[in-house]
């Protein structure tokens, strides 16, 4: 795994050969999905409002040729 700082983001690079997408777990005002992505590699970006108590996720998904496959975004809220 990777991280990165930039402009006030931050930066998760994950790889592997296929790992199972846990769309959270369920709680109030929480979508809970699971996607399974075999030998498939991506990174995510993870935005966080404090003040506000919620997480925005987007998985960005690429095949080994590169090729993008998918993007799923959610909403957390804690």
């Amino acid at each position: 795994m990777q991280f990165l700082q930039s402009g006030k983001l931050d930066y998760f690079m994950f790889g592997g050969g296929g790992r199972k997408v846990d769309f959270a777990d369920k709680s109030p005002g929480s979508k809970a999905n699971v996607q399974f992505y075999a030998r498939n590699y991506g990174f995510t970006i993870y935005d966080v409002n404090i003040a506000a108590r919620t997480m925005s996720v987007t998985y960005h998904v690429f095949g080994q040729n590169g090729a993008k496959v998918d993007t799923k975004v959610f909403q957390r809220t804690y």
